[in-house]
């Protein structure tokens, strides 16, 4: 998408980190692409609406409409229809020095699609014996700002969860619409 007809969306794209013009990836170019053509014209005007007044949370702008989204070292902006979101959830991984000595803690809070993708809305790293809960932090800004639009989103992780998204994966989306509708 071209973002110089969008000057709002271009200005987060440039607190973000800004889009490179020459993006040697073609692919993660053509999936940001098609990110942006999962919208109507009438969708993207309101957006560019919505971006001034858009919270920035993690690597990401939250706007009633979508998620606008640059994945660390991508330059790719890419947007999320609010629509879509199934569930959000944390992970962390700690790495480990010899399978013993835990060297570092890697946060990240995960979003998935209807289309059962997968985006990564923040990355933290820390120390390994950090307390701070990173991921829950991001999450619990992350709800008041989508939950008024899409009221069925799943939030959080538990063993649970990840067995019945998994699971039954469709179940799961109709849930989550049939939970929205309300």
């Amino acid at each position: 998408m071209d973002l110089a007809y969008y000057p709002n969306i271009a200005a987060k794209a440039d607190e973000l980190g800004g889009v490179k013009k020459t993006v040697f990836n073609k692919k993660l170019l053509e999936q940001a692409d098609a990110s942006w053509r999962q919208f109507s014209s009438e969708e993207i005007a309101r957006i560019e609406q919505e971006a001034p007044s858009a919270v920035k949370v993690g690597n990401c702008f939250v706007t009633p409409t979508a998620i606008l989204h640059m994945g660390r070292n991508q330059h790719a902006l890419f947007a999320i229809p609010v629509r879509d979101v199934i569930w959000i959830y944390g992970n962390v991984t700690t790495t480990r020095m010899y399978y013993i000595f835990p060297v570092s803690k890697l946060f990240q809070v995960q979003l998935l699609t209807r289309s059962n993708q997968t985006y990564t809305l923040a990355s933290i790293s820390t120390g390994p014996f950090t307390r701070k809960d990173h991921c829950g932090d991001i999450i619990r800004q992350l709800q008041p700002l989508l939950q008024p639009h899409r009221k069925g989103i799943i939030f959080g992780w538990s063993q649970d969860i990840a067995n019945y998204v998994q699971g039954n994966f469709q179940a799961a989306v109709a849930m989550v619409d049939e939970k929205s509708a309300e």
